[in-house]
């Protein structure tokens, strides 16, 4: 039986091996969801403009039976700004 996977933070070091492995599994239907479009190993791409209060996930969570989520604020050296999420 075919897993439809939402993969948050799909182009990220973490995202884009998991998204290699998890598109070589037959099993595996995978949606990458970004911030900005790159090639990625998914069949299926959602690209998400911002992330805050007001995103809107309903797109991209349809139809999904897992969702993994490795995006993450990383390597933000002397940042000011507070994190929103």
């Amino acid at each position: 039986m075919t897993k439809n996977v939402l993969l948050t933070g799909a182009n990220g070091f973490l995202g884009s091996r998991l998204a290699v492995t998890l598109n070589a599994k037959p099993c595996v239907c995978l949606t990458a969801a970004v911030r900005r479009s790159v090639q990625l190993s998914a069949k299926n791409i959602f690209e998400v403009q911002s992330l805050d209060a007001n995103t809107d996930w309903s797109e991209s969570v349809t139809d999904q039976q897992v969702v993994i989520h490795t995006a993450a604020r990383a390597h933000v050296m002397k940042d000011k700004a507070a994190d929103l999420l």
